[in-house]
Formats: structure tokens, sequence, C-alpha cells
């Protein structure tokens, strides 16, 4: 039809601006924001401070997110109308801060122990804690830690936690540091038992056996009281106490018998008298004694008139009889007494030889006297006191006659 009304609708689709600002996270950072409208659902990234993107006119949800560990939006989402003028908004992103606990075990009440925590820049925190649980807020991230206490030892001792995206937790178990107690005993059987009973600072109680030589024990460090024993035997010492340390602790022990031997014993002849130990022994009528001796070494002595004196040592051995027989030595018998005057053979013989010999020395002697020297005259011999009978023996031993 010419000139006839048109009716024409017109439907102008056109693209309006949208652009979204960040703040908060870290430069060259990854973020995006999801949009959606009755249309459909769309993703828009960014290492920059904004997003951009076009629409057409309507309303508009959308929310942002990061890849940056630790930071998250301050609004979950957000609605906006699009209109021709186009739309900007802001958002924001803040670092997430989380809880950490860290729980020790196993500690007596009381009892320091530290943790080293470095956090994700590299920052080293040393906490000494008195109270079993510490926590610990921070952002994001991974934090190695180490853990200690003197005394004791503690699993684990080093590692990590990992914060975000939610609270996380550690435990460490203590256990009390050990170290090495060792007794050794000298002077027992082979073979024969014997115990150390020891007493802790808070009472509690341990005991130890053994068949050998040591007895050990491996034990937390403190203050320890001891007891020791064995059946029959009597040890050095007997109690004491020690502090133990990383270094350990050795301690000696020597057990003498406590149970008697037994001595069984004759003497001959039965009248002696016997001391043993230099204690005086009693002997039975037949000359025998029985007696229980604590073990050792003993000197014996036995002493009798007419008898040399004897003298010896004995060895006794716990639970042991021991058999000894003395003889005693029988001492020559003295020889008979003389009177003082009495001479005998031979001194007789000794007075004749000196008697016979002062004679020749006498004869001699008045040889001399009288006989006269060749160059001179006869005189008349001077006159001596002579004997009577030395006169006439002169006169008859000889042939010459007196001038």
């Amino acid at each position: 039809m010419v000139n006839a009304p048109i009716n024409v609708t017109l439907d102008y689709h056109y693209n309006c601006p949208v652009l979204i600002r960040e703040t908060g996270l870290p430069s060259g950072a990854l973020w995006w924001a999801n949009v959606t409208n009755g249309s459909g659902y769309r993703s828009y990234f960014s290492r920059g401070p904004t997003v951009n993107w076009t629409g057409f006119p309507g309303t508009y949800q959308y929310s942002v997110g990061t890849s940056s560990t630790g930071y998250g939006p301050a609004n979950l989402s957000n609605q906006f109308v699009l209109g021709p003028s186009g739309y900007r908004g802001n958002v924001s992103f803040r670092q997430a801060v989380y809880r950490m606990n860290f729980t020790a075990v196993g500690l007596a009440t009381g009892s320091a122990w530290v943790l080293n925590l470095t956090d994700p820049n590299g920052t080293v925190v040393r906490n000494t804690i008195t109270v079993p649980t510490l926590s610990v807020f921070g952002p994001g991230g991974t934090y190695l830690f180490a853990a200690s206490a003197v005394g004791y030892t503690v699993t684990p001792g080093f590692g990590a936690v990992i914060a975000g995206p939610q609270n996380t937790s550690q435990a460490f178990l203590f256990r009390p540091a050990r170290a090495s107690v060792a007794f050794a005993e000298s002077g027992l059987p082979m073979g024969n038992r014997w115990w150390v009973n020891l007493t802790a600072a808070n009472e509690s109680r341990l005991s130890g056996t053994s068949t050998g030589s040591w007895v050990n024990f491996s034990l937390p460090a403190g203050t320890f009281s001891f007891t020791v024993g064995a059946g029959g035997f009597s040890p050095t010492p007997a109690s004491g106490s020690f502090t133990l340390t990383a270094l350990g602790y050795g301690r000696a022990i020597v057990f003498v018998s406590t149970t008697p031997g037994r001595l069984e014993l004759q003497v001959l002849p039965r009248q002696a008298d016997l001391t043993i130990g230099g204690q005086r022994v009693n002997l039975s009528a037949n000359g025998t004694v029985a007696l229980p001796l604590a073990p050792g070494v003993y000197p014996i002595v036995a002493l009798a008139t007419g008898f040399a004196p004897y003298f010896t040592n004995v060895s006794i051995r716990s639970g042991a009889t021991q058999n000894l027989t003395i003889g005693m030595t029988a001492l020559p018998a003295a020889p008979a007494s003389t009177p003082f005057n009495y001479i005998g053979p031979l001194g007789i013989i000794l007075i004749g030889v000196l008697l016979a010999t002062a004679v020749a020395l006498s004869v001699a002697l008045v040889m001399a006297w009288r006989r006269r020297p060749p160059s001179t005259p006869a005189e008349d011999p001077p006159e001596m006191d002579v004997d009577e009978d030395l006169s006439e023996t002169w006169l008859t031993e000889t042939d010459d006659l007196p001038p």
C-alpha cells in the first residue's frame, strides 16, 4: 500500500564497559572475576590491578578469587546493574590468618619446652613454653618447626606444617632422655643370682637381677638410690645414691660370703695349747676340735712342752669343711748334768802334758845357770835355792861332775 504507515521495532544491542579494580594482592598475582547473568557464565583473568570486559545492559553477579596462597576476597560475591554508562567496581583481597596449634605430650607438669618456628618469609621465632599447647596465628603458607626440651627426646623433632586454607595442628611426643646404668659384681660363685633395686626421686621403683657379672638399666636423667643383695653374701656397698646424666653411671659391688665354713682339727700331742685366729681353743680329750668359721684365712699356733712350736694358716671357704691334722715334732732329750770338778780323761792328759813341759823348762834353766863358760877360770857355782829332789835329779841325769 502506497503511503501507508509501517510500524518497525528497533532492538538496540550494544556493549557496556565493566571495570573491576582490586587491592591487597601482591604485585603480579593472578586473580579473576567469575561473572554470571541470565544468559550464561564467564570468567575474566588479570595479573594487574583491574579486570575489564563489556556486556549488554542487564543485571550481573560476580565473585573474585586468586591463586596466591593465603589470600582471599573480603566479599564473597557482588551484584550490579549494567547500563549504557557501564559499571565500575572495587574489590579487596586480604591475607588470610590461620590458627596453628602445637601440643606437647609426655612432659612433666611445668616442664619447659622450646619451639622454633620459621614463617613463609623466613623469619624465625623462638618460643619457650611451660604449658602443653601453643597457639600461633599467621597468614597461609608453609611453616618450618623444630621442638626440644632439656632431658627429653621428642618425636617429631622437626618438620613443616601448612597453614591454609584451614587451621592446622601439630602434636609432639616427649619421652625422658635415657642413659646407661651398670652394676658389676665380684666375689660371687658363677651362676649365683644377685639383684639391684632402684628408687627414683618420685618414689617409683625398678629392680634388676642377674646370674652373671652385670645388672644393667636404661633410665631417664635424675637422682636414684639403690640397694644390692645376694643370698648368703654381704655386698659392699650395700646401698647408695647417684645422679644420672647423659654420661651414664657405673658401680662395682664386692660380695663376701656370710655362710660359715667348718674346721675339723686333730692335734698330737693331745695336751697341746691351741689358738686359731688369735683365739684359744680347748681340745677334746682325744685332741680334736670342730669349729664353724666365717670364710677367710686363719693363723693356727700349737704349743706343747717337749715339742717344737707349730705354726700354719688355714683357709676356710663358705659352706665347706676343712680337715687338718697337726703332728708336733718332739725335741731331743737334754744330756745328764755332771759335777763341776769332773775332769775326765782328756783333762788328765792335758794336765800331764803341761806338767812335763814345766819340768823340762825348769831343768833347762838350772843347767844354763850351773854350766861354766869354757874361757873363764872355774869358780864355785853360785848358791841357788834348789829343791833337793831336783838337785839329785840333775846329778843323776849327767855324767859330768860340776867343776
